[in-house]
């Protein structure tokens, strides 16, 4: 009957949760919590990886969601409002422009600052389930000012990020520059966006 009942025994349930947690590996303190990151010989939990793969994805191309949501958002405007009107078509082919022109982007802060909240783990936040929205936002709000206040590049060589380690092989000075050329791209973006949003051409010829 022993024996019976030993093979019997349900396998205990693994706790992925806790296993990887014990394998992260502290990072730094700040504002009353302490911050993880994934050794580099471990791979990403499934909600973390494929939230990089996309942000990795927008890097390649050089805008953010957001910023290629207005983009698209504004060529759909001109094309309802039809093409034979010449100020709408100068617009879809400005946003063309637009696009192609921030593919050559080396550095996307924004999205940097989203990979690097991606790739820790804050004290509070699970490791393994999806990412809370309201702790990854304060993550990027913390980062971006650290970064600001330590360095771009000495914060995220920090960080230890191997994904990021060709990016970051560059100097620190061309790294600032590239960061600083990005934001200027942020802001042109947007103010070109708005100007256009403002002044398509509502009326269809006929």
């Amino acid at each position: 009957m022993k024996l019976l009942s030993i093979f019997k025994r349900k396998p205990k349930k693994r706790n992925i949760e806790g296993e990887l947690r014990d394998k992260l590996v502290f990072a730094f303190e700040a504002e009353g919590h302490k911050y993880y990151r994934f050794p580099n010989e471990l791979s990403l939990p499934f909600y973390r990886f494929t939230n990089s793969m996309m942000l990795l994805e927008r890097l390649s191309s050089g805008l953010s969601g957001s910023e290629m949501e207005k983009v698209l958002e504004i060529m759909e405007k001109a094309l309802s409002k039809g093409l034979t009107i010449p100020k709408n078509a100068s617009t879809v082919a400005t946003c063309i422009h637009a696009l192609r022109e921030r593919q050559t982007s080396v550095i996307h802060q924004d999205l940097l600052i989203n990979l690097a909240s991606i790739w820790t783990v804050r004290d509070d936040e699970q490791v393994t389930g999806e990412l809370n929205p309201k702790i990854h936002e304060q993550k990027c709000e913390l980062f971006e000012r650290l970064a600001h206040e330590e360095g771009e590049h000495g914060f995220f060589i920090s960080l230890s990020i191997e994904r990021l380690k060709p990016l970051l092989s560059m100097s620190e000075k061309d790294f600032k520059e590239l960061w600083n050329h990005n934001k200027a791209q942020v802001r042109t973006l947007t103010n070109q966006m708005d100007f256009l949003s403002k002044h398509l051409d509502t009326k269809r010829q006929r």
